[in-house]
């Protein structure tokens, strides 16, 4: 449901406004002057009362008091409406206007030139619409779309996307902050920059189709009236709203993620996007240009939809479940999250539209849970598709399938917290990755029925334990296990794999490949029931325990361990391990033979000449 603020407070500030390379304003002319406005000289600092059809001339500023007002139109039809206690001028180089306080609403007719709003630290283009500007004390600025479509253009390349209805606050410095939306009946009919004036707006038809189609989803449930109103503070993840109370109007300070979360959830039912929820960013691509991403943001997201159309939106694109986004350009990362947004996919879905090539991306974030139905299957054929959870309670996926068919496709699988996968497939041509990142907790993955990861590289990394077993001990048929050229596993503290047979044969691999598979753990790496397919097998960890484990003839293993040593009594399933060192439980076989045959005499094995196919070091 999406939740409407009643509307904007006003407060003062500083700021410039750029119209485009159209014709200038050097001829606009006053059509309404509405109490105490004033024409002040920057030649002599001298003042005149402003008159109806005088030209105002450039460098001249515009001053207005309380309760005043004033329109000027331009040659184009480009109208500038200017509100109470404000003090304005245009540039004479350009279509410009410097607003050193105050506020003004700005209409440009479609097709002639269009305009951006501007300060020393960010630009907002915009072109054939109507908004309202007005400053806050902070020295930045809110912009209020009407109608039509407003781009924000930020001096570091950030571009934030408006749509009528909505509204955001530039920040000092050139920073962004949330979108909301915000109730245009309640703005419209109180605002004296659109009913103040003898002429009509000739966008107001469209603005009053906006309103009715705010009311309408009002009246329908699709959207609540928050009874709030905007205030005139902000930061990159939040906004100041104002309770309406009936006896009081008292400040508050929240969150606009906690303002929209509590129970709101935005359902995709659809191929096509909802623009009112979709936001524009660009950046800097480190090569002197700059590159951009479109996101769907809401405070909860469900997707009931077997195929979404993401084609309009160029390369890249984000659904974000959370209440407050924050793209900071200077950073790789998009954070912080308030980590409250619940991502819901019920059933299979399919992303389409988007350029199947290495560079292009598809993420589904969730601040807290990204859930998927069992049995369902999420496909996205781009170059990186991702899926985050970046909540306390992790990732827990059972039973679904991630497929991305790109020539080169990758998929990455994070959260902040652990990651538990139960009975799911991810699948990948054998160029691509598949990846799974813990950065706070451990990843679980239990491999089940026709469950697997076929890719061309795995890598997985956790800053606590890694876990990898099948949990279907005795259905050897049915187990699909790991197939990957290569990969990479690391853990922060220990590695188990349990392929879930005694039979090492029915392990985790396919034919022998090419690649090589390494795993790293600080502390303990534990592994049974593993047939490995790969050419290079690289283990550490300070202890080593192998038990049913096969390597295939021709392949070369490196196990470093603490002491650089393989244990005494091997494959006899001695019941006490050696810590430090390398532990042939029971079972470890090279090419079906025993493993300690083929590793050097002085490294405990029984090797006494000839190259080694498994050497033990010092880790």
């Amino acid at each position: 449901m999406k939740k409407l603020f009643a509307g904007s407070l006003y407060l003062g500030g500083f700021l410039m406004v750029s119209v485009g390379h159209a014709a200038d304003l050097k001829q606009s002319k006053f059509t309404q002057v509405v109490n105490d406005v004033a024409v002040i000289s920057t030649a002599d600092n001298s003042q005149k009362v402003a008159m109806v059809n005088e030209v105002f001339n450039m460098p001249d500023m515009v001053r207005t008091g309380e309760a005043s007002r004033a329109e000027l139109v331009a040659d184009d039809k480009t109208i500038t409406r200017v509100g109470a206690n404000t003090i304005f001028s245009f540039d004479p180089a350009s279509r410009t206007i410097d607003l050193q306080q105050g506020s003004l609403l700005f209409h440009s007719p479609k097709g002639k030139g269009g305009g951006t709003i501007r300060t020393s630290s960010a630009t907002a283009s915009v072109l054939g619409t109507t908004l309202i500007v007005s400053t806050t004390r902070s020295g930045g600025f809110k912009v209020i779309d009407l109608e039509g479509h407003v781009a924000i253009k930020f001096l570091t390349g950030l571009r934030q996307d408006l749509y009528p209805g909505q509204m955001t606050f530039v920040l000092a410095g050139g920073r962004p902050a949330p979108v909301i939306t915000i109730r245009l009946d309640t703005l419209t009919k109180g605002s004296q920059l659109v009913q103040g004036f003898a002429e009509p707006l000739p966008s107001l038809p469209l603005i009053q189709q906006q309103v009715a189609t705010q009311v309408k989803q009002i009246e329908s449930g699709q959207a609540q009236d928050t009874g709030l109103l905007v205030g005139d503070d902000a930061t990159s993840d939040s906004v100041q709203v104002v309770k309406v109370d009936p006896n009081t109007i008292s400040g508050v300070q929240q969150s606009s993620g906690d303002l929209k979360s509590s129970g709101e959830t935005v359902a995709i039912n659809s191929p096509n996007l909802d623009p009112a929820f979709i936001s524009t960013f660009s950046f800097s691509n480190g090569v002197g240009g700059t590159s951009s991403f479109s996101a769907f943001i809401a405070p909860n997201i469900t997707i009931n939809t077997p195929t979404i159309n993401l084609s309009p939106y160029g390369s890249e694109f984000s659904f974000i479940a959370d209440g407050a986004f924050d793209f900071n350009s200077t950073s790789s990362s998009s954070s912080p999250f308030n980590n409250e947004g619940t991502l819901t996919i019920n059933g299979s879905v399919t992303f389409t539209g988007l350029p199947v090539s290495s560079a292009s991306f598809l993420e589904l974030i969730a601040g807290n849970q990204l859930t998927i139905s069992s049995g369902s299957t999420v496909e996205a054929d781009v170059g990186t598709f991702i899926l985050e959870a970046l909540g306390s309670g992790g990732m827990t996926l059972n039973g679904v399938n991630i497929v991305d068919n790109a020539p080169s496709g990758d998929i990455v699988i994070g959260a902040l917290s652990s990651i538990s996968l139960t009975g799911s497939s991810f699948h990948t041509p054998r160029n691509g990755t598949v990846s799974f990142f813990s950065e706070n907790g451990s990843v679980t993955i239990d491999v089940s029925g026709q469950a697997g990861i076929n890719t061309g590289t795995l890598d997985i990394t956790a800053a606590g334990s890694i876990t990898f077993t099948d949990s279907n001990s005795n259905s050897q048929s049915s187990t699909q296990g790991v197939n990957s050229n290569s990969g990479t596993i690391t853990a922060g503290d220990s590695i188990f794999v349990n392929a879930g047979n005694s039979t090492p044969a029915v392990g985790n691999t396919g034919p022998l490949g090419q690649g090589t598979l390494s795993f790293t753990a600080a502390n303990l790496i534990q592994m049974q029931n593993v047939s490995f397919g790969n050419s290079y097998i690289n283990i550490t960890a300070n202890t080593i325990n192998l038990s049913n484990v096969d390597f295939q003839s021709g392949s070369q293993v490196s196990l470093a361990c603490l002491n650089g040593m393989l244990a005494g009594s091997p494959n006899t399933n001695q019941p006490n391990v050696v810590m430090g060192d390398v532990n042939f439980i029971k079972n470890v076989t090279y090419g079906g033979s025993p493993a300690q045959n083929f590793v050097p005499i002085a490294q405990g094995g029984a090797l006494s000449s000839g190259t080694a196919p498994i050497t033990i070091s010092v880790r």
